[in-house]
């Protein structure tokens, strides 16, 4: 049933309403990230549409980028830091639809291949969160019914998940490292969630303000 919701529900419609864009990498982006960004930003999250970009489809995220320009709404890009999502993200940069400095929260570090997918060189979101949560990526397999037996088989698992996952994962994690300061969130959902509260207003609370 995932699966087929992911063909036929598309999240452009929000656009109309949206206070601003992240455009994620893939289907566990778009149903991790707004649970994540709600915990963070408040309830201004909900004025963020997330964007399944479909691994940076380059023809979807030029119209999804050209109309938030047009509707002069910010624009973050979340993007797996592989070569081929490196390649991508300076590829929007080039035709001058993207600031790479400004506007993109990369996980990991750019052009980093595949290879280099172990701790402490996260390079996708699942590789991101065994880094930093391993016990919420565990109960997440294990409540989406297909348990992981060891750590060692977490990251195949997850993948074998990918898609329909997401939602999952941001209530495990969630409720393991609720927000707080978000000291011990990884860096790039820190960064994410920095950026988005910038743009309401710097700080939580007067973000709530604003939305009540």
């Amino acid at each position: 049933m995932e699966k087929l919701k992911r063909l036929v529900e598309r999240p452009f419609g929000e656009l109309l309403f949206a206070h601003a864009v992240v455009i994620g990498d893939g289907a566990t982006e778009r149903a991790f990230l707004p649970p994540i960004l709600r915990e963070a930003v408040g309830s201004r999250a909900h004025g963020i549409s997330v964007i399944d970009s479909e691994g940076m489809n380059d023809t979807l995220v030029q119209a999804v980028i050209k109309f938030a320009r047009h509707a002069q709404l910010p624009v973050v890009v979340f993007a797996d830091s592989d070569t081929a999502g490196a390649d991508r993200v300076r590829s929007l940069a080039s035709q001058g639809l993207l600031d790479e400095s400004a506007e993109v929260v990369w996980v990991g570090e750019p052009g980093t291949t595949s290879s280099c997918s172990k701790p402490g060189r996260s390079i996708a979101i699942e590789r991101m969160l065994i880094d930093a949560a391993p016990e919420a990526c565990m109960a997440a397999c294990e409540a989406m019914g297909t348990p992981a037996t060891d750590i060692g088989s977490l990251l195949s698992t997850m993948k074998d998940l990918k898609g329909t996952v997401g939602a999952t994962l941001a209530r495990e994690f969630l409720l393991r490292h609720p927000y707080g300061d978000g000291t011990d969130w990884p860096e790039p959902l820190r960064r994410l969630a920095a950026l988005l509260r910038e743009e309401f207003g710097g700080h939580r609370a007067l973000a709530d303000q604003a939305a009540q």
